[in-house]
């Protein structure tokens, strides 16, 4: 199996031969949505390298939006889930919408605002946000529909966000979710509650977690899924 530093070397190599965010403007007609799916739970708030993990990834994201605004063709979403109730009322429906797909140029001053202000209070309904997720992008017309999960942890209700993945994933609802951990953290049980369900990294480093998403993001708008295939293999 390639490990996470091999696969940040890809990135970097990739990174510096494509120059990704200013030659797709003109490639890709197709519109793309990205949902970013934001864990708010209460275990964001222990620490990383630099700060809480809650505080530095918000601020890494808010980072990689700035370098999306030129982007074309793309609109991105905000769903948040554990920001609403305390962890003790361990509430499996705190998921919300907390901004709906608008294109990147005019909407990334607006996410990273709503970043800014976001705390992390509960518990942790993977499955359930995946699959009001899936329910954020119907009606909105033709398109690549892309879930990017950002979280810590697995799931802590009663869900199979798994089963969830691979069920919408089948139906063609979504494209397979590409899934981010972070934080310094060699639990292997989490790891692999993770890796199933979908394109999965492990940040243990900050400037891992920025390097990731902008992998990632490349992936999607420069549609080259034959590289994260290879690198998953």
């Amino acid at each position: 199996m390639i490990t996470n530093k091999i696969k940040i070397l890809f990135l970097v190599i990739y990174l510096l031969l494509n120059n990704l965010f200013v030659l797709s403007q003109n490639k890709n007609q197709e519109t793309t949505r990205i949902l970013f799916i934001f864990d708010a739970s209460y275990s964001m708030q222990g620490e990383w390298e630099n700060g809480k993990k809650i505080d530095r990834a918000k601020e890494l994201l808010e980072s990689l939006l700035d370098s999306l605004k030129d982007v074309k063709n793309l609109e991105i979403g905000l769903r948040l889930y554990g920001d609403v109730y305390p962890s003790g009322d361990r509430r499996c429906d705190d998921t919300r919408l907390a901004i709906d797909f608008v294109p990147v140029n005019i909407i990334a001053e607006r996410m990273k605002n709503d970043l800014k202000n976001l705390s992390a209070k509960g518990t942790t309904p993977l499955a359930r946000s995946l699959q009001e997720g899936a329910e954020d992008f119907k009606e909105k017309g033709d398109g690549r529909n892309i879930i990017m999960l950002i979280t810590d942890g697995k799931e802590a209700c009663d869900g199979d966000p798994c089963e969830v993945s691979k069920e919408l994933t089948k139906q063609g609802i979504i494209v397979r979710p590409f899934v981010i951990r972070v934080g310094k953290d060699n639990n292997t049980n989490i790891a692999t509650s993770l890796g199933c369900i979908g394109e999965f990294f492990d940040a243990q480093r900050e400037d891992d977690f920025l390097k990731i998403l902008k992998m990632c993001i490349s992936f999607i708008v420069d549609k080259t899924t034959t590289q994260i295939n290879l690198l998953n293999e």
